[in-house]
């Protein structure tokens, strides 16, 4: 996901909440491929394996579910290396998707620790209420006070990391004076989610007591899960996690952005209008329509302006529209007067409303130069459907003199980024691991499973 940075410190609010979201998505795109891989090369293990036993074993029926195998002792080698490898692949499709929900908490947890950090040297006084103590002997091996107030920085992001994920958020409302909870949608979510990243980590994912019992105080829906029970984590349960996620570390991190540091609010909404347009362009519209929420909820009139708002808005009702919410998109557009907003609003609502022939209208008042440019015509998610209909070829013809829309700065940036990940893929060490050879008694006998 390509993000706006709006400074050029790495450690300014902007690029932490921009590396967070980049760092998890690239999670979600990659579980994807491994998985699909992983099928692929099932179907082929599974497929070999029944080749095998179709050529080299014998096969007696004992029930419906149940057929009997026997094998002559000279195969028996070669069908317990086949056997093997259909189990790694079957087990790799379970094992996988649970390690990729402990990353995806991984990294929110050193992007907390990443704004925590950036709290503290912004208001550093906060550190004079907490009780750190460091002996003389410590204090002479440093150069400067700042090297100390590093220390007890780190201290103090590592003591709230060693808490659960609810505790922290009450640490950090206490210290910051800020309310989170309240504004967080998905609470629930994030809650379940985490203590079951820590039963992947401590229990391999098998239900404890200390599950259920948080489960219980937050009135978490856990249907007919029982103590000993095996969790997994299905494809609906990690997008729902990355959603998750995301909408959550990004609510924290321009919460205490824009209380601590409103000086930066223009800067704060071109972040968040930077990142609900990447979020719409890699078609994430659950986690576009909480953002939005977000913002028009908790952020309101504290927008740096009411064009900042109405974008928001429009966005907002983009991902709506696209999650086949036509309902809500209507009833959020028509809450908002447009009458006096400026040519492209008017364009937008437009075409969420379906009204091409109008739209075709304003395309050509707009003009060539106006506010909508060629590359938002091309590239906004709002004209997805708008740019297969003749109208707007016909239109957008007479508008700019082309018929095609240019592709050839997406083709030069995909080639450096190919570039980029080449060099980056033959400058990584690799290894070779030879599997060890086992020799084993025959078996006459196997159950096909």
């Amino acid at each position: 996901m390509s993000l706006i940075q709006t400074k050029s410190s790495k450690e300014d609010f902007g690029s932490i909440i921009s590396d967070f979201i980049s760092n998890i998505e690239s999670l979600h795109r990659t579980l994807y491929i491994v998985m699909s891989f992983i099928k692929h090369v099932r179907k082929n293990t599974n497929d070999e394996f029944e080749e095998f036993l179709s050529k080299n074993a014998k096969s007696t029926k004992k029930s419906e579910t149940e057929t009997e195998y026997s094998i002559e002792f000279t195969s028996y080698y070669e069908f317990k290396q086949k056997l093997r490898d259909v189990e790694w692949v079957n087990r790799s499709g379970t094992i996988i998707p649970k390690s990729f929900v402990v990353s995806l908490i991984s990294e929110y947890d050193a992007y907390l620790g990443m704004i925590i950090r950036r709290m503290y040297r912004i208001k550093p006084e906060v550190l004079n209420s907490k009780d750190n103590q460091i002996s003389f002997s410590d204090i002479v091996t440093y150069d400067s006070l700042d090297q100390i107030k590093e220390i007890i920085i780190d201290k103090e992001v590592e003591n709230l990391l060693r808490n659960s994920h609810p505790e922290q958020f009450k640490i950090i409302e206490a210290t910051f004076s800020v309310i989170l909870t309240k504004e967080v949608e998905g609470w629930n979510d994030f809650v379940e989610l985490t203590e079951r990243r820590n039963l992947f980590v401590h229990c391999n994912g098998i239900v404890s007591k200390q599950y259920l019992d948080t489960c219980k105080k937050h009135k978490i829906e856990i249907n007919d899960l029982k103590k000993g029970d095996p969790l997994q984590v299905s494809p609906d349960y990690f997008d729902n996690a990355f959603n998750t996620v995301l909408t959550i570390g990004f609510m924290i991190g321009h919460v205490l952005w824009r209380k601590f540091q409103p000086e930066e609010s223009q800067d704060a909404d071109k972040h968040l209008i930077s990142v609900v347009y990447s979020l719409l362009t890699s078609k994430h519209y659950s986690a576009t329509i909480t953002l939005c929420k977000f913002a028009i909820k908790c952020i309101g009139k504290k927008f740096s302006s009411e064009e900042t708002r109405r974008i928001i808005v429009i966005n907002y009702a983009i991902a709506l529209k696209f999650s086949s919410k036509k309902e809500e998109m209507e009833k959020l557009l028509n809450e908002n007067d447009w009458s006096a907003s400026s040519e492209k609003f008017k364009l937008a609502v437009l075409v969420l409303n379906d009204n091409n022939t109008e739209a075709a209208t304003t395309m050509r008042k707009i003009g060539c130069n106006g506010e909508v440019t060629k590359a938002d015509y091309n590239n906004w998610p709002l004209f997805e459907n708008f740019r297969e209909t003749e109208i707007f070829k016909t239109t957008y013809l007479e508008v700019f003199n082309e018929e095609s829309m240019s592709i050839s700065e997406d083709i030069k940036n995909e080639q450096e980024n190919s570039k980029t990940n080449c060099r980056e893929a033959h400058s990584a060490p690799t290894t070779t691991n030879k599997p060890k050879r086992h020799h084993k008694r025959s078996a006459k006998k196997h159950k096909k499973r």
